[in-house]
């Protein structure tokens, strides 16, 4: 056998290799399941993807992109989330103006699931690819409301104090963190 024709069989085995390796690729990144169709994209910092499609809300056949009623349509970004780790309800992921408000104590609160978010908090949950939202003064941390609501359901929250001594309770899962004052979200934090 001479050089040349162990440099050909190589070539063409390393060929054979990536050819193999890539049709595996595309095998599991092509992969959907029966809930929602999803994207490849770039985790966070706290393993959630930052934008994915699918079905928005219960499941009534809405999709991203699809109003209630006769809500106006207006032009925007709506990014929506998979089913949490703990299979709850799918949680709209979207911005302060769309979500339904609710006003307790002279505050008024983003309602996100069963859930009241102080509008600090929604801005934070922003995908970070998105900047930074009207009035905030920096970029989102790409936090879904289902992590979230995984954090909360699912770690025991450790009691913290507010800037002004105000009882609250820290609940932390891996990189992220969730500060509550009475049930309310009042931030999200990523380490």
């Amino acid at each position: 056998m001479t050089m040349a024709t162990r440099t050909a069989r190589r070539s063409r085995s390393a060929l054979a290799l990536l050819a193999a390796v890539l049709a595996v690729a595309v095998g599991v990144f092509t992969a959907g399941s029966a809930s929602a169709v999803t994207t490849s994209a770039a985790q966070t910092r706290v393993g959630a993807s930052a934008s994915a499609a699918g079905v928005v809300g219960p499941s009534t056949g809405i999709t991203a992109g699809q109003r209630l009623g006769s809500s106006p349509v207006r032009p925007g970004i709506v990014v929506a989330t998979g089913v949490a780790a703990n299979g709850g309800e799918r949680l709209l992921w979207t911005s302060w103006q769309d979500y339904p408000k609710v006003t307790q104590g002279g505050r008024e609160y983003a309602q996100i699931g069963d859930r009241l978010y102080t509008r600090h908090a929604v801005d934070r949950l922003q995908p970070s690819g998105l900047g930074a939202p009207a009035g905030a003064t920096g970029a989102g941390r790409s936090i879904s409301p289902n992590f979230v609501e995984d954090v909360l359901g699912s770690t025991k929250g450790a009691p913290a104090k507010g800037p002004n001594g105000e009882a609250r309770l820290s609940f932390t899962s891996g990189t992220g963190q969730v500060i509550t004052e009475n049930n309310i979200v009042i931030t999200v934090i990523t380490r």
